[in-house]
């Protein structure tokens, strides 16, 4: 089993939200999580504060740079993988956030300078896809648990720009993992 070992971002959606989804508002990281996710049987995020974490983990934003010569970090690392089992792992971590890998063996996922990394992440799929402003969604979404869906897709019309991609935007949002509607009503997922 190989297990694929993402370093989390200082960018982050504005509101909690799945640890995937919170630090995909950094290029980087969406890039470094496609690739692991289609490379590894398994992923982890190592998270500033949260240290290793599940993807689907639903975490508030913070603003905590890792410390990776934290006493006892490593260990918990070190232990956090122990009960996955005894993966190989893959790490797309920087040079700082693997120095908090040091206990535990593990490859690099790419290698090289950062544009031999990023050439070679980006064989494997692009993130270009995900183009709606998301961020301002999810923000508007937080703020107005509740609304009425009437509300919502107004925001959605005045967001967009292009007539033409509006409603396929709005109907995109409506199916994502982070809205529920009900009697007419738009509600976060994520709300605490």
């Amino acid at each position: 089993m190989t297990l694929g070992i993402v370093a989390c971002s200082a960018k982050k959606m504005p509101t909690p939200c799945p640890a995937w989804l919170l630090y995909s508002a950094s290029p980087t990281f969406s890039q470094n999580y496609l690739a692991a996710k289609q490379d590894c049987d398994t992923v982890r995020i190592l998270s500033g504060k949260h240290g290793l974490i599940e993807p689907e983990r639903v975490i508030a934003p913070y603003d905590q740079r890792i410390n990776p010569d934290r006493p006892g970090l490593a260990e918990e690392i070190q232990q956090a993988i122990h009960r996955i089992g005894d993966p190989d792992v893959l790490s797309y971590c920087p040079k700082d956030y693997g120095r908090a890998l040091r206990l535990v063996k593990h490859r690099l996922a790419a290698s090289g300078g950062i544009y031999e990394k990023a050439q070679a992440l980006g064989r494997r799929g692009s993130v270009k896809g995900n183009v709606f402003p998301l961020r301002a969604s999810l923000l508007w979404l937080h703020q107005n648990h509740g609304a009425k869906l009437k509300d919502f897709q107004r925001f959605c019309m005045r967001t967009w720009a292009t007539p033409s991609t509006q409603r396929a935007q709005y109907n995109r949002l409506l199916r994502s993992p982070f809205c529920i509607i009900k009697d007419g009503h738009v509600f976060y997922a994520f709300t605490n």
